[in-house]
């Protein structure tokens, strides 16, 4: 698991429109990691945060929702639930290992991560580093 502090990986995730190169979106980032798209408490928190797309991007925010799903399943979870958040696939990738957030099922565990601009977590507001 990442730490306060910690420098994000920079890799790229599949999404069920496109790739997601997390070190080449501008601002900062919210990445969220859901066990399997279309149950009843990721569909909740997937839908909140897809009710708040717009807001993440008037603060320069990008914000990505991950699973161990596949491209054609998000897809289907988007469609169900007319979401308008990035739905990241990382069914062939090591993206939730490298946030270390897989758990030994190989399901991503319900985390959540606010990475600054250079693919760095944000610091807190009173941090004097």
């Amino acid at each position: 698991m990442l730490a306060f502090g910690d420098y994000a990986p920079t890799l790229s995730i599949p999404t069920d429109t496109d790739m997601f190169p997390i070190a080449e979106q501008g601002g900062k980032k919210v990445v969220v990691f859901f066990p399997r798209a279309d149950r009843p408490s990721c569909n909740n928190e997937t839908e909140q945060f897809s009710t708040l797309h717009d807001e993440f991007i008037a603060h320069h925010t990008v914000m990505i929702d991950v699973s161990k799903d596949t491209p054609t399943k998000q897809a289907t979870f988007r469609a169900k639930y007319d979401l308008t958040c990035k739905l990241g696939a990382d069914h062939e990738t090591s993206f939730c290992e490298e946030f270390g957030v897989s758990d030994a099922r190989q399901k991503a565990t319900a985390t959540r991560h606010l990475v600054a601009a250079a693919t760095r977590p944000a610091d807190r507001p009173d941090s004097h580093r």
